[in-house]
């Protein structure tokens, strides 16, 4: 079941750190980021690879956790709203809750918290810019990936495709080009490969019928990036790993038409994102570019790419990240694949540390499936207790979940080997017999994945 939905964890991801680096100066007080409009270089990175992980672990010594920034976090999480007053200002100051929500982690919180702002921006829709705190149609584009998390898939595609409908006469249909490119990620998430193309077919159209129009021509870079991100994720579900890395290549170079076009419009006095937010996309973009190395076993190119994304958002961002915490559990991941468990397990220790240190609640999906990959490192190199202990506090966080079992995995083999080093072997065949049931549904009866968990399940 993992397949099914991690192009959709991966795209929340991004989103996730695209729009919290925009608005953590507002959010949490944060003064300390430099906005010098610089573009950073495209895919150059060094070309060779030191022999261990020790030098990224002294890197990351070298930072401290940012205690401050958290404290912040949660005191703007906390911030009382008033029940009444002005709809705009109440839209605001609800919309800044949920963008706490989002960098603690706690999804059903930010859920509750955009759908209190959409009820007070819908009142004066007009109000506002569209990529203004709190207006109308940017919750409105937020709101349908936050549902499919907190509610479900079947919520998020039936907002999302409301929404397109009800917004296409605005703003010459821009504010749906990314409400489609969600769209078709959650489309992906449920299987739904033709109708997940045609609604980004739609996006492009759009965002193309925009090109060298006043006022909207400069953000159409901005637009197609996240359109060829969703291409990109399409491909890399349905397998095509090699048209993955060329068509994430193109959201790369993309992300850097957009740094360069939000630096003219600065320059010129007119609104311009936020230029920290605008090299966040660049680093997603690069994140994506090194998961389809990772799918196509290009795992030196994937290293090489990631540890420079490290180093760099280590520099901007400090240790209390979730894109550091991100990159770092795609590296382990790279070393598992290698074999390299040690080495894997350090990089997962250090992912779920940094996430954990950034104030990212234990029951958002980052933390969750970072935790689920640590305790499969654990169970691999004999560590059964420890695997144990994590494995059975993610199975009553996911029971607690209104998500259940089925859109948030954490049995794996790793589960099943885990139970029976521990002598728990009821528990062992009882998570074998649920793999087993979920490899099938994934993958059928004849599947190479399929074979192996049966042969797990026999021990």
């Amino acid at each position: 079941m993992k397949s099914k939905i991690a192009v959709l964890i991966v795209f929340l991801f991004a989103v996730s750190v695209a729009w919290a680096q925009e608005t953590r100066n507002l959010a949490v007080g944060r003064a300390d980021v430099s906005t010098a409009a610089t573009t950073p270089d495209s895919v150059e990175v060094s070309s060779q690879l030191p022999p261990t992980v020790a030098d990224l672990v002294l890197l990351l010594k070298s930072y401290q956790p940012d205690t401050a920034k958290t404290e912040r976090l949660r005191a703007a999480f906390n911030k009382p709203v008033p029940e009444t007053g002005d709809p705009v200002d109440l839209a605001h100051l609800w919309h800044l809750k949920a963008i706490a929500a989002e960098d603690l982690g706690n999804n059903q919180a930010r859920y509750d918290m955009l759908n209190k702002a959409l009820s007070y921006a819908q009142q004066r829709p007009g109000s506002s810019t569209a990529s203004e705190i709190g207006s109308f149609l940017r919750v409105s584009q937020e709101l349908p990936l936050v549902t499919a998390t907190a509610v479900g898939f079947g919520a998020g595609v039936d907002l999302a495709e409301k929404l397109v409908l009800n917004l296409s006469g605005f703003y010459r249909g821009s504010p749906t080009v990314g409400i489609n490119a969600n769209l078709s990620s959650m489309y992906v998430a449920l299987g739904d490969f033709d109708r997940a193309k045609k609604v980004l077919d739609s996006a492009r159209s759009t965002a193309n019928s925009l090109r060298g129009l006043p006022g909207y021509g400069s953000h159409v870079s901005n637009q197609m990036t996240q359109v060829e991100t969703a291409y990109g994720n399409l491909q890399l579900a349905q397998g095509k790993n090699e048209g993955a890395v060329l068509t994430y290549m193109a959201a790369e170079r993309l992300s850097l038409q957009t740094i360069e076009d939000e630096n003219r419009l600065r320059a010129q006095g007119k609104w311009a994102h936020e230029h920290e937010r605008t090299l966040g996309f660049h680093d997603n973009a690069r994140i994506n570019l090194a998961r389809a190395y990772i799918e196509s076993h290009q795992f030196n190119k994937a290293e090489l790419l990631l540890r420079d994304i490290l180093k760099t958002s280590l520099k901007r961002e400090g240790r209390s990240s979730i894109r550091v915490g991100g990159v770092l559990a795609l590296l382990s991941q790279i070393y598992a694949e290698r074999g390299r468990n040690p080495e894997a397990l350090a990089l997962a220790q250090w992912s779920d540390r940094t996430l954990e240190e950034a104030g990212v609640n234990s029951v958002s999906l980052a933390r969750i499936n970072t935790r689920r990959d640590l305790a499969n490192l654990y169970s691999s190199t004999g560590r059964y207790v420890e695997a144990v202990r994590i494995y059975d506090d993610l199975k009553r966080i996911v029971a607690a979940d209104a998500r259940g079992g089925e859109e948030v995995a954490v049995t794996t083999l790793g589960m099943v080997q885990a139970y029976v080093g521990v002598g728990r072997a009821e528990e062992a065949l009882r998570s074998g017999d649920r793999l087993l049931a979920s490899s099938i549904r994934s993958y059928g009866l004849r599947d190479y994945k399929t074979a192996e968990v049966r042969g797990y399940r026999a021990m």
